[in-house]
Protein backbone atom coordinates (compact mmCIF):
# COMPACT_ATOMS: atom_id res chain seq x y z
CA UNK A 1 0.00 0.00 0.00
CA UNK A 2 1.60 3.22 -1.13
CA UNK A 3 0.46 6.93 -1.53
CA UNK A 4 0.55 8.52 -4.92
CA UNK A 5 -1.42 10.79 -6.83
CA UNK A 6 -5.14 10.08 -7.74
CA UNK A 7 -5.84 9.06 -11.10
CA UNK A 8 -7.55 11.37 -12.92
CA UNK A 9 -9.96 9.47 -14.66
CA UNK A 10 -13.72 9.65 -12.43
CA UNK A 11 -15.21 6.10 -11.67
CA UNK A 12 -19.02 5.39 -13.95
CA UNK A 13 -21.57 6.53 -10.87
CA UNK A 14 -25.22 6.18 -10.89
CA UNK A 15 -27.62 8.96 -8.80
CA UNK A 16 -30.37 8.32 -7.09
CA UNK A 17 -33.35 9.42 -5.07
CA UNK A 18 -35.81 8.41 -2.31
CA UNK A 19 -37.43 9.49 0.47
CA UNK A 20 -36.19 12.80 0.22
CA UNK A 21 -32.41 11.34 0.35
CA UNK A 22 -29.76 11.40 -2.70
CA UNK A 23 -27.66 8.98 -3.67
CA UNK A 24 -24.58 8.37 -5.40
CA UNK A 25 -23.40 4.98 -6.29
CA UNK A 26 -19.42 4.41 -7.89
CA UNK A 27 -19.13 1.15 -7.12
CA UNK A 28 -16.30 0.40 -4.81
CA UNK A 29 -17.41 4.17 -3.06
CA UNK A 30 -21.00 5.12 -2.60
CA UNK A 31 -22.65 8.30 -0.81
CA UNK A 32 -25.97 8.90 0.56
CA UNK A 33 -27.30 12.23 1.88
CA UNK A 34 -30.00 13.06 3.40
CA UNK A 35 -31.25 16.43 5.66
CA UNK A 36 -31.56 19.78 3.75
CA UNK A 37 -29.72 21.22 1.49
CA UNK A 38 -26.10 22.68 2.46
CA UNK A 39 -25.82 26.35 1.58
CA UNK A 40 -23.85 27.00 -2.24
CA UNK A 41 -20.23 27.23 -1.77
CA UNK A 42 -20.25 25.55 1.44
CA UNK A 43 -16.69 23.51 1.66
CA UNK A 44 -17.20 21.15 5.15
CA UNK A 45 -14.79 18.55 4.42
CA UNK A 46 -13.06 17.82 1.47
CA UNK A 47 -10.84 14.58 0.50
CA UNK A 48 -6.99 15.00 0.18
CA UNK A 49 -6.72 15.89 -3.65
CA UNK A 50 -3.45 13.60 -4.09
CA UNK A 51 -4.76 10.40 -2.09
CA UNK A 52 -8.27 9.63 -0.15
CA UNK A 53 -9.01 6.16 0.21
CA UNK A 54 -6.39 3.15 0.56
CA UNK A 55 -6.75 -0.16 1.38
CA UNK A 56 -3.92 -3.02 2.05
CA UNK A 57 -4.75 -6.19 0.45
CA UNK A 58 -2.37 -7.77 2.54
CA UNK A 59 -3.69 -6.72 6.21
CA UNK A 60 -6.97 -5.47 5.55
CA UNK A 61 -6.00 -1.84 7.00
CA UNK A 62 -8.14 0.74 5.76
CA UNK A 63 -7.12 4.58 5.48
CA UNK A 64 -9.28 7.69 4.79
CA UNK A 65 -7.38 11.32 4.31
CA UNK A 66 -8.79 14.67 4.33
CA UNK A 67 -7.92 17.83 3.72
CA UNK A 68 -6.94 19.96 6.84
CA UNK A 69 -6.37 23.28 7.81
CA UNK A 70 -4.32 25.09 10.80
CA UNK A 71 -6.75 26.81 12.36
CA UNK A 72 -9.21 23.18 12.87
CA UNK A 73 -10.08 22.44 16.08
CA UNK A 74 -11.24 18.48 16.71
CA UNK A 75 -12.76 17.00 19.16
CA UNK A 76 -14.55 13.87 20.48
CA UNK A 77 -12.61 9.83 20.41
CA UNK A 78 -13.71 9.10 23.78
CA UNK A 79 -11.75 8.62 26.79
CA UNK A 80 -8.21 11.40 25.89
CA UNK A 81 -6.02 12.76 27.97
CA UNK A 82 -4.73 16.35 27.38
CA UNK A 83 -7.00 19.17 25.86
CA UNK A 84 -10.21 18.62 24.71
CA UNK A 85 -8.69 20.39 21.44
CA UNK A 86 -6.74 16.96 19.51
CA UNK A 87 -5.25 19.31 17.11
CA UNK A 88 -1.53 18.04 16.41
CA UNK A 89 -2.04 14.71 18.23
CA UNK A 90 -2.22 11.35 16.84
CA UNK A 91 -4.08 9.05 19.01
CA UNK A 92 -5.60 5.48 18.64
CA UNK A 93 -9.28 4.35 19.49
CA UNK A 94 -8.90 0.86 21.43
CA UNK A 95 -9.78 -0.16 24.88
CA UNK A 96 -7.20 -1.23 27.30
CA UNK A 97 -6.93 -1.40 31.57
CA UNK A 98 -5.14 2.08 31.78
CA UNK A 99 -4.55 1.98 35.41
CA UNK A 100 -1.97 4.37 36.24
CA UNK A 101 -1.76 6.82 33.15
CA UNK A 102 -0.21 9.53 32.18
CA UNK A 103 -3.36 12.54 32.48
CA UNK A 104 -1.58 14.19 29.55
CA UNK A 105 0.08 12.24 27.20
CA UNK A 106 -0.90 8.11 27.75
CA UNK A 107 -3.32 6.73 24.87
CA UNK A 108 -5.74 5.12 24.59
CA UNK A 109 -7.58 4.67 27.55
CA UNK A 110 -10.89 2.71 28.59
CA UNK A 111 -13.72 4.18 26.33
CA UNK A 112 -13.25 4.82 23.00
CA UNK A 113 -15.78 6.54 20.10
CA UNK A 114 -14.57 6.68 16.53
CA UNK A 115 -16.42 10.11 16.40
CA UNK A 116 -14.73 13.11 15.47
CA UNK A 117 -16.29 16.82 15.70
CA UNK A 118 -14.29 19.61 13.98
CA UNK A 119 -14.77 23.45 13.88
CA UNK A 120 -14.10 24.99 10.66
CA UNK A 121 -12.39 28.36 9.90
CA UNK A 122 -15.49 29.70 8.47
CA UNK A 123 -17.64 28.46 12.00
CA UNK A 124 -18.87 25.65 10.51
CA UNK A 125 -19.17 22.44 13.52
CA UNK A 126 -18.29 18.93 11.07
CA UNK A 127 -19.25 15.23 12.74
CA UNK A 128 -17.78 12.23 11.50
CA UNK A 129 -18.59 8.86 12.78
CA UNK A 130 -16.91 5.93 11.05
CA UNK A 131 -19.04 2.92 12.04
CA UNK A 132 -16.67 0.28 13.19
CA UNK A 133 -15.18 -1.47 15.90
CA UNK A 134 -11.96 -1.59 14.66
CA UNK A 135 -8.54 -0.22 16.19
CA UNK A 136 -8.51 2.94 14.36
CA UNK A 137 -5.78 5.66 14.96
CA UNK A 138 -6.55 8.88 13.78
CA UNK A 139 -4.10 11.61 12.73
CA UNK A 140 -5.23 15.49 13.60
CA UNK A 141 -1.74 16.95 12.16
CA UNK A 142 0.87 15.19 13.88
CA UNK A 143 2.05 13.57 10.60
CA UNK A 144 3.29 15.81 7.65
CA UNK A 145 4.01 14.68 4.70
CA UNK A 146 6.07 17.80 2.05
CA UNK A 147 4.30 16.03 -0.68
CA UNK A 148 0.76 15.98 0.04
CA UNK A 149 0.54 19.45 1.91
CA UNK A 150 -1.82 19.69 5.01
CA UNK A 151 -3.55 16.31 6.13
CA UNK A 152 -5.37 14.72 8.43
CA UNK A 153 -7.01 10.59 8.33
CA UNK A 154 -8.15 7.27 9.74
CA UNK A 155 -6.49 4.42 9.78
CA UNK A 156 -8.44 1.33 10.14
CA UNK A 157 -7.07 -1.80 11.17
CA UNK A 158 -9.66 -3.94 9.82
CA UNK A 159 -13.31 -3.91 7.70
CA UNK A 160 -15.25 -1.53 5.81
CA UNK A 161 -14.98 2.20 5.41
CA UNK A 162 -18.44 3.05 6.55
CA UNK A 163 -18.67 6.77 7.68
CA UNK A 164 -21.24 9.53 8.37
CA UNK A 165 -21.12 12.75 7.92
CA UNK A 166 -23.23 15.49 9.97
CA UNK A 167 -23.31 19.39 9.25
CA UNK A 168 -24.38 20.52 12.48
CA UNK A 169 -24.78 24.72 13.42
CA UNK A 170 -23.92 23.79 16.71
CA UNK A 171 -22.43 21.14 18.52
CA UNK A 172 -25.87 20.09 21.18
CA UNK A 173 -27.15 19.51 17.33
CA UNK A 174 -25.05 16.32 16.72
CA UNK A 175 -27.21 14.93 19.94
CA UNK A 176 -30.61 15.43 17.82
CA UNK A 177 -29.18 13.15 15.08
CA UNK A 178 -27.20 10.12 17.07
CA UNK A 179 -29.05 10.65 20.09
CA UNK A 180 -27.87 11.37 23.74
CA UNK A 181 -26.58 9.48 26.65
CA UNK A 182 -28.76 7.39 28.70
CA UNK A 183 -29.53 9.11 31.89
CA UNK A 184 -28.27 6.69 34.60
CA UNK A 185 -30.05 6.25 38.18
CA UNK A 186 -29.68 9.06 40.55
CA UNK A 187 -27.73 7.12 43.18
CA UNK A 188 -24.56 6.41 40.68
CA UNK A 189 -23.99 10.06 40.21
CA UNK A 190 -22.43 9.73 43.77
CA UNK A 191 -19.23 8.84 44.93
CA UNK A 192 -18.16 5.17 44.68
CA UNK A 193 -15.38 4.05 46.16
CA UNK A 194 -13.03 0.66 44.73
CA UNK A 195 -9.70 -0.55 46.49
CA UNK A 196 -8.00 -3.44 45.54
CA UNK A 197 -7.20 -4.26 49.17
CA UNK A 198 -10.58 -4.33 50.05
CA UNK A 199 -12.29 -6.77 46.96
CA UNK A 200 -9.69 -9.22 48.25
CA UNK A 201 -11.12 -10.24 51.48
CA UNK A 202 -14.57 -10.67 52.37
CA UNK A 203 -14.19 -9.70 56.15
CA UNK A 204 -12.58 -6.29 55.03
CA UNK A 205 -15.13 -5.22 52.78
CA UNK A 206 -17.70 -5.72 55.70
CA UNK A 207 -15.91 -3.71 57.88
CA UNK A 208 -15.70 -0.82 55.47
CA UNK A 209 -19.32 -1.28 54.99
CA UNK A 210 -19.65 -1.22 58.71
CA UNK A 211 -17.64 2.34 58.51
CA UNK A 212 -19.70 3.76 55.19
CA UNK A 213 -22.45 4.67 57.62
CA UNK A 214 -19.90 7.45 58.91
CA UNK A 215 -19.45 8.90 55.20
CA UNK A 216 -21.69 9.49 52.31
CA UNK A 217 -20.71 7.24 49.69
CA UNK A 218 -23.05 5.80 47.60
CA UNK A 219 -21.80 2.82 45.81
CA UNK A 220 -18.91 0.01 46.03
CA UNK A 221 -17.46 -0.79 42.84
CA UNK A 222 -16.01 -4.63 43.19
CA UNK A 223 -14.03 -4.31 40.06
CA UNK A 224 -13.61 -8.13 38.94
CA UNK A 225 -11.57 -9.64 41.59
CA UNK A 226 -15.03 -11.22 43.45
CA UNK A 227 -14.82 -13.26 39.73
CA UNK A 228 -11.19 -14.73 40.45
CA UNK A 229 -10.75 -18.77 39.71
CA UNK A 230 -7.01 -19.17 40.08
CA UNK A 231 -5.82 -16.39 37.96
CA UNK A 232 -8.89 -15.87 35.32
CA UNK A 233 -12.03 -14.00 35.77
CA UNK A 234 -14.84 -15.88 35.82
CA UNK A 235 -17.72 -13.56 35.45
CA UNK A 236 -20.96 -13.77 37.66
CA UNK A 237 -18.81 -16.38 39.49
CA UNK A 238 -18.03 -15.61 42.65
CA UNK A 239 -14.37 -16.66 44.53
CA UNK A 240 -15.72 -18.68 47.10
CA UNK A 241 -12.42 -18.66 48.75
CA UNK A 242 -11.85 -14.77 49.33
CA UNK A 243 -16.04 -14.28 49.55
CA UNK A 244 -17.58 -17.17 51.75
CA UNK A 245 -20.77 -15.70 52.17
CA UNK A 246 -22.02 -13.16 49.18
CA UNK A 247 -25.83 -12.49 50.72
CA UNK A 248 -24.00 -11.35 53.98
CA UNK A 249 -21.77 -9.24 52.51
CA UNK A 250 -24.14 -6.98 49.99
CA UNK A 251 -26.41 -6.77 53.32
CA UNK A 252 -23.36 -5.26 54.96
CA UNK A 253 -23.65 -2.66 52.42
CA UNK A 254 -27.10 -2.17 51.97
CA UNK A 255 -27.72 -1.51 55.60
CA UNK A 256 -25.21 0.96 55.03
CA UNK A 257 -26.95 2.58 51.96
CA UNK A 258 -24.55 1.63 49.90
CA UNK A 259 -25.23 0.10 45.82
CA UNK A 260 -22.71 -2.89 45.21
CA UNK A 261 -21.40 -2.37 41.46
CA UNK A 262 -20.25 -6.08 40.23
CA UNK A 263 -17.13 -5.02 37.05
CA UNK A 264 -18.39 -7.52 34.11
CA UNK A 265 -16.00 -8.72 31.00
CA UNK A 266 -17.62 -8.82 27.97
CA UNK A 267 -16.63 -12.29 27.39
CA UNK A 268 -16.10 -15.99 28.56
CA UNK A 269 -13.45 -18.04 29.33
CA UNK A 270 -14.03 -21.47 27.63
CA UNK A 271 -13.13 -23.34 31.06
CA UNK A 272 -16.31 -21.00 32.74
CA UNK A 273 -18.13 -23.17 34.43
CA UNK A 274 -21.34 -22.35 32.15
CA UNK A 275 -19.63 -22.60 29.17
CA UNK A 276 -21.10 -26.03 28.59
CA UNK A 277 -24.85 -24.73 28.92
CA UNK A 278 -24.65 -22.10 26.64
CA UNK A 279 -24.03 -23.59 23.57
CA UNK A 280 -26.52 -22.57 21.74
CA UNK A 281 -26.40 -19.23 23.26
CA UNK A 282 -23.04 -17.65 21.90
CA UNK A 283 -22.54 -15.36 19.28
CA UNK A 284 -21.94 -17.23 15.86
CA UNK A 285 -18.49 -16.63 13.70
CA UNK A 286 -20.86 -15.59 10.50
CA UNK A 287 -17.39 -15.69 8.23
CA UNK A 288 -16.95 -19.76 9.26
CA UNK A 289 -20.44 -20.42 9.33
CA UNK A 290 -19.61 -22.85 12.56
CA UNK A 291 -18.85 -22.53 16.00
CA UNK A 292 -19.12 -19.41 18.23
CA UNK A 293 -16.95 -16.17 17.50
CA UNK A 294 -13.41 -16.04 19.48
CA UNK A 295 -11.92 -13.12 21.08
CA UNK A 296 -8.74 -14.03 19.12
CA UNK A 297 -10.51 -13.71 15.59
CA UNK A 298 -12.97 -10.91 16.10
CA UNK A 299 -12.80 -6.91 15.04
CA UNK A 300 -12.92 -5.97 18.79
CA UNK A 301 -10.28 -4.04 19.83
CA UNK A 302 -9.67 -6.46 22.89
CA UNK A 303 -6.65 -8.19 24.04
CA UNK A 304 -6.83 -11.34 25.69
CA UNK A 305 -4.75 -11.55 28.75
CA UNK A 306 -4.93 -15.42 28.77
CA UNK A 307 -4.04 -18.12 26.27
CA UNK A 308 -7.81 -19.66 26.73
CA UNK A 309 -10.41 -19.00 24.11
CA UNK A 310 -12.98 -16.07 24.69
CA UNK A 311 -16.36 -16.31 23.61
CA UNK A 312 -19.55 -14.00 23.51
CA UNK A 313 -23.19 -14.53 24.98
CA UNK A 314 -25.78 -13.77 22.23
CA UNK A 315 -28.50 -12.37 24.77
CA UNK A 316 -31.27 -12.30 22.09
CA UNK A 317 -30.19 -16.13 21.29
CA UNK A 318 -30.68 -17.23 25.41
CA UNK A 319 -34.18 -15.61 25.05
CA UNK A 320 -35.47 -17.05 22.43
CA UNK A 321 -33.94 -20.55 23.46
CA UNK A 322 -35.41 -20.07 26.71
CA UNK A 323 -32.44 -20.14 28.51
CA UNK A 324 -32.13 -19.06 32.20
CA UNK A 325 -28.77 -17.45 32.70
CA UNK A 326 -29.03 -15.96 35.96
CA UNK A 327 -26.17 -14.74 38.89
CA UNK A 328 -28.08 -15.93 41.91
CA UNK A 329 -31.37 -14.77 41.16
CA UNK A 330 -30.94 -12.03 38.95
CA UNK A 331 -30.87 -12.37 34.97
CA UNK A 332 -27.21 -12.43 33.44
CA UNK A 333 -28.22 -9.15 30.80
CA UNK A 334 -28.80 -6.80 33.78
CA UNK A 335 -26.45 -8.31 36.21
CA UNK A 336 -23.62 -5.53 35.81
CA UNK A 337 -25.73 -2.74 36.91
CA UNK A 338 -25.94 -3.73 40.57
CA UNK A 339 -27.04 -6.07 42.97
Amino acid sequence: MCRGRAATTRPASALTRFDGAIGVDAGALALLRTGPALRAGSVLAADQPTTAYLQSSRTGVVQHYLRRDPSERFYGLGNKTGPLNLAGRRLRTAATDALGYDAERSDPLYKFWPFVLSRTPDGHWVGLYYDTLATCTFNFGCEHDNDHGLYRYVEIDDGDLDVYVMAVAAPRDVVALIGGTHLPPRWSLGYAQTAMGLTDAHDRLCAFAAAAHRMPVSAFHLGSGYSMRGRRRHVFQWDRARFRNPSVLTAAFHSAGMRVIANVQPCLFDDHLDFGALGGGLIADGRTGTGPLHLSTSHIPRRCASSQLCVFVDHQRTAALGMSVTVGTTPLCTAWLSF
